[in-house]
């Protein structure tokens, strides 16, 4: 069972809800929370897991299981630090950055995918601020491939 079942499980039952009330709820198609669930769904839409997560009460990264440090990141410094106004907010690590670059392009060049400079940009300003609240401090590759795989949707 992936992290994303168990928590949509876990938050439904916190609020006493089954996936078929849930999707009837949320105006979901039927079996789309069932297909999740049971794994058939392998990479929901973050359209889906958005409306789920509004539904369920809880933040999409709770669902997808990331840490609330991440999430605290992203609120304080914004989607896009590098037009934010708080960018001085913002640890540098130059080593970390260009890791977190290197790991982003070298992925994107093993799946033969091409896209616009922006959107690789805000794919390594996520991993960088990802990474910076590691308690490795590294890039960590699985999250730089779900970050890709999640923005190509």
């Amino acid at each position: 069972m992936s992290t994303l079942s168990a928590n949509i499980k876990k938050k439904m039952e916190e609020n006493k809800l089954s996936a078929h009330a849930l999707e009837k709820q949320a105006g979901l198609k039927p079996s789309a929370v069932h297909n999740v669930l049971s794994g058939r769904s392998k990479n929901p839409s973050v359209s889906l897991i958005q409306t789920i997560a509004q539904e369920l009460n809880c933040t999409v990264s709770d669902l997808l299981g990331e840490s609330p440090s991440v999430s605290l990141l992203k609120e304080e410094w914004g989607r896009s630090p590098r037009i934010s106004n708080t960018e001085e907010k913002i640890p540098w690590k130059s080593e970390l950055y260009i890791k977190s670059l290197e790991t982003v392009s070298k992925i994107l060049k093993s799946q033969n995918l091409h896209i616009p400079k922006g959107q690789i940009l805000d794919y390594v300003d996520e991993v960088y601020l990802y990474s910076l609240n590691s308690k490795k401090n590294n890039v960590d590759k699985h999250f730089v491939e779900w970050v890709i795989k999640r923005g190509l949707k």
